[in-house]
This record gives structure tokens, sequence and C-alpha cells, in this order.
């Protein structure tokens, strides 16, 4: 084909194609911002991760967009640039995303960390958190701070191995157990008598492992060496040592699963002590079992061991109670009653003598909300919250700065205000109204929970979990001081870190 015809046909066909057009419309605008979760509460010292949404007007997902984060309340809660909330202190902030000039909000309220739940055993003690996270302090020989290996002390609260989302606490002489959300029940710690209730499944005793049988319960409580707890309706279980019939079965043997308390009895309010264990039955009557030798049933006798429950003597309308060491406690109304051994003024009656078989009123007449039972020492409630204190006090275990044993009530120093107290062989506790627990006494293996191994016979304030904002503050520089000092002394001293 000649060339000028080649060229015509070119030209032709280009002129028939559609003219080529720039694309000027861009990728596509963001529409909508959404932030998830929308709103949250959040205890100081967490942290949440936000996830922000950002879509085309068709709810086409836009990934890739850069999303701008900002607080409202930056000194409440901090956020960075991938969306994690970090919780500093009490209040309200809005956390926006914004992408393209579109933003939305998460509300988030912040809450002080605080302690919900409180058990001590003979040389530690445990609390749950707000968080549903457990800690535990003082002796680890049996495993029983539950930190997944065995340590000598713990002066410092130690987060027990496993999930989160415990809402109660119980603590033994050497073992400690814990209550879920979903009411069923974990053990760690000493199981020589089968007081972890694991039964043919012992398994690792220094991290927590559910109590076998799968009963779901709403209470529990340790002894010397053994435990017991309350399902829903109302029905005791026991399990662990049994030589004294402290698990209240007609039987003698120790039990190594939850074993039912004989009578069917509907218990309210469990407790257990050294070598016995109480409840409260409806209508108020007192119900022991276990060792009598020193009338710690009072029962109205001394000297036999009773496998089964026995009514306490000469009263009904209890409507709490507590077991120590080898004697009793409890509340007939707003008056403080106890019965057992008295050798230490235990019993609060005004004098130490031997011991009490049925319950006597304490001296001084202080009404009181609630009772604890230690050792050798009794702690209550009064009706305005403040604590008082009785029998033994050679490691300062009353709390009054002395280390005199008081045969009647004393006021714990200080005047401090409690919503909880729990007693264990020489050392009491108590949780304060913000949540923060204080403890006084022995301190020697580290049960008082502030840094140290030194006796308090005054309330000292526990040392809060790493990372953790006591309330109405931003500062953690003295618990992170504390840290820093407790892992340079296991250092020199060749003692495994806390995990």
């Amino acid at each position: 084909m000649p060339r000028a015809a080649v060229v015509a046909a070119l030209v032709l066909g280009a002129a028939c194609e559609d003219p080529f057009v720039f694309d000027t419309t861009g990728p596509p605008s963001v529409a909508t911002v959404t932030v998830t979760p929308g709103a949250a509460q959040i205890v100081a010292g967490d942290a949440l991760t936000l996830v922000a949404a950002v879509r085309d007007s068709a709810g086409n997902a836009l990934n890739g967009r850069v999303v701008i984060w900002t607080s409202s309340a930056p000194a409440v809660v901090a956020v960075d640039s991938l969306g994690v909330a970090t919780a500093l202190a009490p209040g309200t902030a809005f956390v926006t995303a914004t992408a393209e000039g579109k933003a939305d909000s998460s509300a988030l309220t912040v809450i002080p960390f605080a302690v919900i739940g409180l058990a001590v055993g003979a040389q530690h003690t445990c609390a749950v958190a707000n968080t549903g996270g457990t800690s535990c302090w003082g002796s680890g020989l049996y495993g029983q701070l539950g930190v997944g290996f065995v340590t000598f002390i713990e002066p410092l609260p130690v987060p027990v191995a496993g999930p989160a989302g415990a809402r109660a606490v119980g603590a033994g002489g050497d073992h400690s157990c814990g209550l879920s959300r979903d009411s069923t029940a974990a053990c760690w710690g000493r199981n020589d008598d089968g007081q972890l209730g694991r039964d043919a499944s012992p398994g690792d005793p220094t991290r927590p492992a559910p109590v076998a049988g799968g009963l779901r319960f709403v209470a529990v409580v340790g002894g010397g060496r053994h435990t017991c707890a309350l399902t829903a309706d109302s029905l005791a279980y026991c399990w662990g040592g049994n030589v004294e019939g402290q698990l209240g079965d007609s039987q003698a043997p120790s039990r190594t699963a939850p074993t039912a308390v004989a009578g069917g009895h509907r218990f309210g309010r469990p407790t257990a002590g050294g070598l016995h264990s109480c409840a409260i039955a409806a209508g108020g009557t007192a119900w022991c079992w276990g060792a009598d030798d020193r009338g710690q049933l009072g029962d109205g006798a001394a000297g036999a061991n009773r496998r089964y429950p026995v009514p306490v003597s000469g009263a009904s309308g209890f409507t709490d109670i507590a077991a120590g060491g080898e004697h009793s406690c409890g509340l007939l109304g707003t008056e403080i009653m106890c019965w057992g051994d008295n050798a230490r003024g235990q019993l609060g009656a005004g004098a130490a003598d031997s011991f009490a078989v049925s319950p006597v009123p304490v001296a001084a007449g202080v009404p009181a909300i609630a009772v604890t039972a230690g050792g050798r020492h009794s702690c209550a409630l009064a009706v305005d919250s403040t604590a008082i204190c009785w029998g033994a006090n050679d490691r300062g275990q009353l709390g009054d700065g002395s280390t005199f044993d008081r045969p009647a009530p004393v006021p714990v120093a200080g005047g401090q205000r409690f919503i909880r107290l729990a007693a264990g062989a020489e050392h009491t506790c108590g949780i304060t109204p913000d949540g923060m627990v204080q403890c006084w006494g022995a301190g020697t293996s580290g049960q008082l929970g502030v840094g140290t191994t030194t006796d308090s016979p005054l309330p000292v304030t526990v040392g809060l979990p790493d990372g953790r904002v006591a309330p109405g503050t931003t500062d953690t520089t003295p618990r992170r001081r504390a840290s820093r000092r407790l892992r340079a002394s296991r250092r020199r001293a060749g003692t495994p870190p806390a995990r």
C-alpha cells in the first residue's frame, strides 16, 4: 500500500476512537469513622486498645488511612498513635480518632484500682482486685502465693499465675483458694492432706488448679489444713485434713475432693479455723464441728471432737461467725460473743484464763458489724467501721502500737475505717473504703506486704501491684522504687525473681 494511504488509514482510525481522558476522581474519601468500644470503664493502671473503623460513603472499609488519636484529658487517659489508651487517674476522658476531617470518640471512665476481697493465712495474705486479678504476698514455701514456683518470701504483692477473673479468695494455713466469676473454685499451695481438693490429679501445687467435682461455690474459706466452701443452694462442702472431724462428714479420713457436710443443713457464712469449722444456718443458729479440746465448738462441753455439726449452745440469731486457732467468735445482732481457748485473752472477756465451752460476751460492750478470729487474737469492725482487737499481741497483731496482750478490746491505732477485716496466725489486715489494704502484726515472712520483713504494731499500707495507681494520685514512682529495691535484694540473695 502506498505510504500516503497508510497514513490516511491511521488518521481515520484514530479519529474513530474515543479521545483519551485523564481520571481526576482520586481515591474515595472518608465518610465515617467509628471507634469501638464506644464507651468503657477501665481501672487506673490498665490499658485498653481502641479500634477505629474508617469507611467511605458506600460503607466500604478504607484501610491504610492515617488516623490521629487524641485524648480530651491526657492526665486521666493517655493514648498513643496506635489507639492504645492507658488509664492514669480517676475521671472521664473522651478519646477521639480523626481521619481526613471525620472523627468519632470513645468515652472512657477511669476508676481507682481497688481491692474487693481479702484473705489471711498463717504467714501469707491474698487479695482480689476489681480487675479480677489476685495477688498474694508473704511466705511462699509451699507455693501458697500461686506464682508458679516455690519462693521463700515475697514482701510485696505478686500476681497469682493464671488468667484473671477472680471474685473471691480464701487462705488457710499454707494454702489458698479462689473463686472465678463462673463460681468454680481453684486452690494452690500445701496439699499434704488434700486441702487443695484436686483428688487424683494433684498437679503443680504452686499454680491454681480446679477443685475436683465441678461444683459451683459462692464462698470459700481455708483452715489449718482443710478447706470449706458453700454452694449457691447453701450446702456446705469441705475437703482436706479430717483427723479431728473438721470436714463435718461424720468420718475420720482426709478427703482430697469436696465432701458434703453431714446433716444437710442450709448454711451461710462458713468459716474454718485451725482444726474446726463453723457456719450459720437459717434462723441464725450457729453450728460448729471438728476439734473441741478447748471448747472451740461452743456446744457446752469440751474434749470430744465432733465429726458432724453441733449447735453452739445458748443462743440463736447469729449474723456473723469466725473460727480461729482454738477459739471462735460470733455476732448476736451487734453484740460480740466468743468461746474456746482464752489463754491469751482472745475471748475478750476481760481476763486471760483457761477456756469457755459456751459463748461469753466480749467486755466493753462495743457494738460491732463483723468479727474475725486469728491464731490467738480476735478483731471486729465497730458500727462506725473502725477496728478493735483483743488477745495475744506479742507481734503487734492487735494494731494498738504496743506488744502487750489485751484481754479486752482496744482500738486499732489511727482511727482508720475499714470495710472488711481478716486475721491470720499473728497478723491482721483490712480493706479501707478507698480499696487499699492495711496490715499490722508479724511481718518476718513479708505478710504485711510493705516490702520489708519486720513486724509492725501499727497499721501499714500494703504496696500496690506493679503499674497500679493509688486512688487520688498518678505517681507510681514509690512503687517502682520499691520493686527495684526488692529485685536487687533478690539478686544479692540468689532468690528467683517474681514473675
